[in-house]
C-alpha cells in the first residue's frame, strides 16, 4: 500500500539501500533525527522518497511520529481503511481491546501505524479523545508536552554527570526535560524510578519514563518514552540524545519498569 509520511531516522548511521534488503547496495546513509519521505511497506523495509529518486530503510529503525495512543473500544467489528473515507475499501479486521498509535486526525477517522503500514480507523471506535490531539500535535498536561521538550535536545552529547544542553547523562537528560516542565525529579536512574506510578509496558504512553538493566543488575538506564515503541535517551559517552526502539533485542530483554510521572 503506498502513502507519503515523513519519518525520523532511530539510530546514527542508518543504512539507506538500492532496494529492500541487507545485501543490498548502500546509497547514502542517515543519523538520528534526520527526517526520511516514506511512500511505501515492503516486509520490513519503507521504500523512500530520497535525493530525487527511489531507496530503501529497514522499518525498525525510523520513527513516525505518534500524537496519541489508545486501545479499539468499540464491541462490533472494525475494519481499518486505506484512505479516511468511509466508502474506502477495507483492509485489515482490528480486534477490540487492539493498541492503536495515532499519527494525525483526518475528518472523523484517525491515521494510525498498523504491522507497518498506514491505515485509517474511526475515531469512534477507539478510546482516544479527541479533544486530547489536535492537528498532529499533542496537547494538554506535562505528561504530553514532555515529548516536545525531548525532542529539542536531540543531538545534545553524552556527558558523565552532566545536566544540561552542553550535556547529558541519562537521567540528567531525564531529570532536565521534566525540570522544564516545573517537576522535580532526582539525578539517579535508580531514585526516578521510585517516583510518579508505575505502568506495565502494555500500558506505556508518551513522556512515561522507561528504566533498564544495562549493567548487569538493577535499574541503570533511564529514558523518555515516545510511542510506537521508541523512547528518547542519552545512551552512553560517544553518543548523542536520539531515539532507540524497545523493541530491540537489546532493550527487551534490558526492560525493568516503568513509571508515570505526571497524570
Amino acid at each position: 500500500m503506498k502513502f507519503t509520511k515523513k519519518v525520523i531516522v532511530a539510530t546514527d548511521g542508518l543504512n539507506i539501500r538500492s532496494a529492500p534488503s541487507t545485501t543490498a547496495s548502500v546509497v547514502g546513509r542517515a543519523n538520528t533525527g534526520s527526517a526520511l519521505e516514506i511512500s511505501e511497506y515492503i516486509n520490513g523495509w519503507y521504500k523512500l522518497n530520497y535525493n530525487g529518486g527511489t531507496a530503501y530503510a529497514a522499518s525498525d529503525y525510523v520513527s513516525v511520529k505518534v500524537i496519541g495512543e489508545g486501545l479499539v473500544n468499540y464491541s462490533g467489528d472494525v475494519w481499518l481503511r486505506r484512505k479516511a473515507d468511509w466508502n474506502a475499501g477495507a483492509a485489515e479486521k482490528i480486534n477490540n481491546g487492539t493498541k492503536v498509535s495515532v499519527t494525525a486526525v483526518t475528518g472523523d477517522f484517525y491515521e494510525i501505524l498498523y504491522n507497518g503500514n498506514i491505515r485509517y480507523i474511526p475515531a469512534v471506535c477507539t478510546n482516544v479523545r479527541r479533544d486530547a490531539l489536535a492537528d498532529r500535535e499533542v496537547v494538554g498536561g506535562a505528561q504530553t508536552r514532555c515529548i516536545q521538550v525531548a525532542e529539542q535536545y536531540i543531538g545534545s552529547p553524552y556527558v558523565y554527570g552532566g545536566t544540561t544542553p552542553a550535556g547529558f547523562d541519562c537521567s540528567g537528560f531525564t531529570m532536565y526535560v521534566y525540570s522544564q516542565l516545573g517537576i522535580s525529579l532526582p539525578h539517579s536512574s535508580k531514585g526516578q524510578a521510585s517516583c510518579g506510578v508505575a505502568v506495565s509496558r502494555d500500558e506505556l504512553i508518551p513522556g512515561d519514563l522507561v528504566f533498564f538493566n544495562t549493567a548487569g543488575s538493577g535499574i541503570s538506564h533511564v529514558g523518555i518514552y515516545a510511542g510506537n515503541g521508541m523512547f528518547i535517551h542519552s545512551p552512553l559517552s560517544g553518543r548523542s540524545v536520539c531515539y532507540s526502539s524497545m523493541n530491540t533485542p537489546y532493550y527487551t530483554g534490558r526492560f525493568v519498569t516503568a513509571r508515570r510521572i505526571a497524570r
